[in-house]
């Protein structure tokens, strides 16, 4: 009688276990096919490459091309690129062939020095548009469906605008835009119609020299929220918004020395927005992670290349935590930082990009389900492709072997409990005392005015700080220590690790945001460095000036 118990409980547990393994493996099989970054640990483990690598190949765009956007402007369901090029004064779509390789460009007529672009549908026929920042005004190009675009129309929104980001900002699914104004110092929200057209800009104060704009959600009320970037005053500015189109005024976050780029991630899988930060004089980024109440923990900085100027979010090698890309352009290079999933991230790989990338964008140009780069370079007429050549590395599960049926006990087998696992959290980044505080910077008369032109009104309470007053000063955490990389091996195709530049090495310490020449011209982030590098070669670079001075 014992002996059946026994057996009939042996054969349940191999068909529960059996039954659980299907279960597990059709758990993964979804979570593989819609692609879910944030799958934890206790799943089926991703497939993992090591090393990381790239194999560049190069296309022509327009002249000092400066910005760079993907999406899929023909509908063949193949990514393509688009381009804003500073000194040919258009944006170039190159359409892609799904092997990794691109079609010549098609150019479209912009305004004057084209540097920032942007992907939305503006006119609700579901086809792609593109919108460009000029030097001081807008041109949108409405898409026809086959990769090429109608006449740019302008629109009037600022002085010096340096950058552009999409979102819903009053919830009525029609594309809005929001542009930074370096010379104002102003976030400039435009409403859409959904027929192509917009309200007038409505402006709000932002931090000084704002050189780039995200949009996120980082209150977690499922209503989109702006960040800023301010380069002359090292923070990000952070404007919540009310769900009508209108925004609160900023609270300021600080980070590193001239800050030129804000991207919007998802850095420890904890479902609350998080930032990093691209920082130009210092050669670093700074990550900060949300609280999920519009406020965010104390930046912590990673170096990278030589005059950081964008980052981008990918999973590039395959274990489904987010990882960063940022493009150098002083050392010429693109720095991959892998994240640990926890909201910190590896030592700097550096992979060579070609001369002057600013900035970079992901996608998957050749269809092999691992994420690919495209990055702008300024000081050339063509675009860098890097194609992931990453390999997979499948672990093998040890071969399973036959346990012996349990032996007839005479009181019966005894159930001893199993001990219970106790999860123990990955040490979080620590910040050195005097480390950089997080206190939001109070309003100020100059940096944090009321939003003008506020239709329906704004709400001007500044959110509170959660730190308290006079905490440490803000001085920058020790940033990671590159281990020294690959080296590139002769004749291979793969792109492997550079060797890490120097920061501040042989660039002019006189090339920091803004840029002022011997004339007394300033030159704005989208310009100065192309300018100032040209001053530094000799070479004549009137036309880069947004004055149209030399």
């Amino acid at each position: 009688m014992n002996i059946n118990r026994i057996v009939c409980a042996t054969l349940l547990i191999l068909l529960l276990g059996l039954l659980f393994g299907v279960a597990g493996n059709a758990d993964a099989q979804l979570r593989s096919s819609v692609n879910m970054p944030n799958s934890h640990a206790n799943h089926a483990a991703p497939a993992i490459c090591n090393p990381i690598g790239f194999s560049n190949a190069y296309y022509a765009a327009g002249k000092h091309p400066y910005s760079v956007a993907v999406s899929d402007f023909n509908n063949d369901g193949i990514p393509d690129i688009a381009t804003a090029n500073l000194s040919s004064d258009n944006a170039s779509v190159l359409l892609g062939n799904g092997n990794g390789t691109f079609q010549n460009p098609i150019n479209s007529s912009a305004g004057s020095y084209p540097h920032a672009v942007a992907v939305g549908d503006f006119n609700r026929d579901r086809i792609d548009d593109l919108v460009i920042a000029n030097s001081q005004n807008v041109s949108l190009l409405q898409g026809n469906g086959d990769g090429t675009f109608q006449p740019a129309y302008t629109l009037a929104v600022g002085s010096h605008l340096s950058s552009v980001a999409v979102g819903d900002f009053n919830n009525d699914a029609y594309d809005d835009l929001v542009f930074t104004d370096y010379d104002q110092n102003k976030a400039v929200v435009l409403i859409g119609n959904g027929d192509g057209t917009f309200d007038p800009p409505i402006s709000y104060a932002v931090g000084r020299g704002p050189s780039s704009v995200a949009v996120g959600d980082f209150n977690h009320d499922s209503i989109p929220d702006l960040v800023t970037t301010s380069d002359a005053l090292g923070t990000v500015s952070v404007l919540l918004g009310n769900g009508n189109g209108t925004f609160q005024i900023a609270v300021n976050f600080n980070v590193d020395n001239n800050p030129e780029w804000v991207a919007v991630g998802d850095f420890n899988s904890d479902g609350k927005a998080d930032l990093v930060v691209t920082n130009y004089s210092s050669h670093d980024v700074s990550v900060l992670l949300g609280n999920g109440d519009g406020t965010f923990q104390s930046a912590v900085n990673y170096t990278v290349g030589t005059r950081p100027t964008s980052v981008a979010i990918g999973d590039f090698n395959g274990d489904g935590k987010p990882d960063l890309v940022i493009a150098n352009s002083f050392s010429d290079d693109v720095s991959v930082l892998i994240g640990n999933g926890d909201g910190t991230f590896q030592t700097t790989l550096n992979f060579y990009a070609g001369s002057g990338p600013v900035s970079v964008a992901v996608g998957d140009f050749n269809r092999d389900g691992k994420p690919d780069l495209v990055t702008a370079n300024s000081s050339m007429t063509s675009i860098a492709v890097l194609l992931n050549t990453c390999v997979s590395l499948t672990s093998t599960p040890p071969p399973a072997t036959d346990t012996p049926l349990p032996t007839n006990t005479p009181s019966g087998p005894t159930d001893t409990p199993m001990p219970t696992a106790t999860d123990t959290p990955a040490p979080p980044a620590t910040d050195t005392p005097g480390g950089p505080t997080h206190t939001p910077m109070p309003p100020t008369a100059t940096d944090t005015p009321a939003p003008t032109d506020t239709p329906g009104g704004l709400t001007d309470t500044p959110m509170p700080p959660t730190n308290t007053p006079g905490g440490p000063t803000n001085t920058p955490v020790p940033t990671s220590t590159p281990v020294p990389p690959a080296t590139n091996t002769p004749g291979g195709p793969t792109n492997t690790p550079v060797p890490t530049s120097t920061p501040g090495g042989p660039t002019p310490t006189d090339c920091a945001n803004p840029f002022v020449d011997t004339s007394g011209n300033i030159f704005y982030p989208a310009i100065h460095y192309l300018y100032c590098r040209s001053v530094v070669n000799g070479t004549d670079a009137s036309h880069f000036s947004p004055h149209g001075s030399s």
